[in-house]
């Protein structure tokens, strides 16, 4: 396959998320009567979301995804870690978009062109973009608020270091304009009983609504909390914070698998959060 002139077609498909467009659609339509939000006045420059099968994660996701409107946004970078496969700094796809059961996304080139010139972190190759479930579950969201307009940056973290994500972070600063959405990916604790994961999660929210990167990094060093996606946020927090002075964080929804598939005795963490501009 010649990757450049490729769409990457959807990998997890029918196991994260419904297999067919009618089903997906239906889903977050379901969704929409149940789970909502109010968001901050202000402007909405990045959103943080999980990466689970949408029978765990989506409902909170949700809590992020539904303030976006049609045409809101021309570019949206996602930013996601690998599960994978390992390797140093920044991948993007070297093909011309991803692909999901509600059609192709583009990326765009003029964004990733200018990315991979300037910033030797970042590089085009099929690593973390093979088997990734951590971005492709974004994308249907994104999708089925705003439509088709809109081009994509799609960059998985090899590794997750506080300078990679500082070097990634004023990279995107270089490209970003008043119609540009960040979306970092993570999850949040693993395999904790319910009671735990809650205490362990809301520390995390605590820490992540105070936008100090430093602290959280400092959190995930000492164990005090767990963000498979740390790397990706910490760079969400550190490119909107370079836009401006001006910026909260606000966590639309915090739940763990328990709230949603089920079962209390090992359940994963998941944070819905958006970055705004007031």
């Amino acid at each position: 396959m010649h990757f450049q002139d490729s769409y990457r077609p959807p990998q997890v498909a029918g196991k994260f998320y419904p297999g067919s467009a009618k089903a997906i659609n239906h889903y977050f339509d379901q969704l929409a009567k149940t789970e909502k939000s109010e968001p901050p006045a202000g402007k909405l420059l990045g959103l943080i979301s999980p990466h689970a099968g949408y029978i765990y994660s989506a409902p909170i996701a949700f809590h992020g995804f539904q303030h976006l409107t049609p045409d809101q946004f021309d570019t949206v970078i996602i930013i996601a870690p690998s599960h994978y496969d390992e390797y140093e700094g920044v991948s993007i796809f070297p093909g011309c978009g991803y692909s999901t059961p509600l059609g192709r996304l583009n990326i765009d080139m003029d964004v990733s062109t200018s990315l991979l010139e300037n910033n030797a972190v970042i590089t085009k190759t099929m690593m973390g973009h093979r088997e990734e479930h951590s971005l492709e579950v974004q994308l249907p969201f994104l999708q089925y608020f705003l439509g088709d307009t809109f081009k994509i940056v799609p960059l998985v973290m090899g590794e997750q270091t506080p300078d990679l994500a500082v070097e990634l972070a004023d990279a995107l600063i270089s490209v970003m304009t008043s119609r540009t959405l960040i979306v970092a990916s993570s999850d949040l604790s693993h395999y904790h009983d319910y009671h735990s994961a809650q205490i362990i999660d809301a520390a995390f929210k605590q820490t992540l609504e105070s936008g100090n990167s430093e602290e959280l990094w400092k959190g995930i060093r000492s164990r005090k909390f767990e963000a498979c996606g740390i790397g990706p946020i910490a760079a969400a927090l550190r490119a909107t914070e370079l836009i401006t002075q001006n910026r909260i964080i606000k966590a639309f929804d915090c739940r763990n698998s328990g709230d949603t598939a089920g079962g209390h005795d090992q359940v994963v963490g998941y944070l819905s959060a958006g970055i705004f501009e007031v």
